[in-house]
This record gives structure tokens, C-alpha cells and sequence, in this order.
């Protein structure tokens, strides 16, 4: 027998770990990859090519703050919205009042407003007077409209303690102020 055959030599065998390993990292990329682009992208807002649309906005001026006693904060000057009232008036009812609450009792302005109302005044706005430390109902009116007066003054004393009544401005925008205190 040949000696040469006797020799046991082995065959060189192929590496079977590095085709697990190559196996392995195409799966880790094809896992990464399969992530990127169909979780992680998935998780951010796609951008839109659409024109955004502007809504309007309303601002707010001169909100009363209430404190925590429920008492509201008195305005550091009241702004008048008011149309200025020209011409002849037939009764007190077309004159343009502002209701302040001085008294720093929340609504109470607005409760006087609507108890106008009740009694056919239209032109009515309410806000905070410069302080709180007013009495009963003041009303404050133009000379012009000092006609007027009792009009207003009955319409207020069935609900109202009345207090002294003053002359208004002629420069201002409302005929008649009415300070609602304590």
C-alpha cells in the first residue's frame, strides 16, 4: 500500500460560521433598514405642501380680574365704546348710558344694565368704575340732557338706593354715567 494514502490529511472544509455570520449582519441591515424607513418615519409628521390657512383673531381689552374675595379689580381708566347720541331725544330710553360698577361686587353693573333693559333702554354699555368705594347709584348727566334726570332715576329707585346726581362732561361719549356702589 502506498503510504500516502495512509496519511490521513483532512480536506479543508468550508467555514460554516461565516456564512452564519454574513447571514446574520444582511439580517440586522434589512431589519434597520425595514425601521428607518417604515417605523421612524411613520412617527414624524410628513410635511404638508398645502398653504396654511390664517384664522382671525379676536383680542380681548380691559377684562375685569376677579380676586380671590370675588370682588373684582377696579379699571385704571374706562374706555367708551359708546356711539355719541346727536340730535333731538325723544325719551330717556334713547340716550346712551354706561353702567360702572363701583361697589367691586362681580355683575353688578351688568345687573343694572339688564334691569334697564327690562324697562326699554337699548344703548347701554357696563364697565369698571375707577374705584370701589362708591355709595348707593350716582347719576352723572349731561346738562343738555338733564331732562332726562327723572326718567333715569325712576327707572332705578323701585330697585336701587339713589344717591346725589351730578353734571357729565359735555365732551363725553355717554349722556348719562350711572356709578353703581355699595
Amino acid at each position: 500500500m502506498d503510504s500516502s494514502m495512509n496519511d490521513f490529511s483532512p480536506t479543508p472544509k468550508k467555514s460554516s460560521s461565516g456564512i452564519i455570520i454574513a447571514i446574520i449582519v444582511l439580517l440586522l441591515l434589512a431589519g434597520g433598514a425595514y425601521y428607518f424607513f417604515n417605523v421612524q418615519t411613520k412617527k414624524t409628521p410628513k410635511q404638508s405642501t398645502a398653504i396654511p390657512t390664517v384664522e382671525p383673531t379676536v383680542a380681548v381689552t380691559e377684562t375685569p380680574t376677579s380676586t380671590p374675595s370675588g370682588t373684582l379689580a377696579p379699571s385704571k381708566e374706562a374706555s367708551p365704546t359708546a356711539r355719541p347720541t346727536t340730535g333731538a331725544v325723544d325719551n330717556a330710553t334713547q340716550l346712551n348710558l354706561q353702567v360702572l360698577n363701583g361697589s367691586g361686587t362681580v355683575g353688578i353693573a351688568g345687573e343694572v344694565r339688564d334691569h334697564l333693559s327690562g324697562k326699554g333702554y337699548k344703548n347701554i354699555d357696563t364697565d369698571n368704575a375707577d374705584n370701589f368705594d362708591y355709595k348707593n347709584v350716582t347719576i352723572n348727566i349731561k346738562a343738555s340732557r338733564q331732562k332726562f334726570l327723572t326718567d333715569i332715576q325712576d327707572a332705578l329707585k323701585d330697585k336701587y338706593t339713589l344717591a346725589a346726581s351730578g353734571t357729565l362732561s359735555s365732551s363725553s361719549t355717554y349722556d348719562a354715567v350711572i356709578i353703581v356702589g355699595k
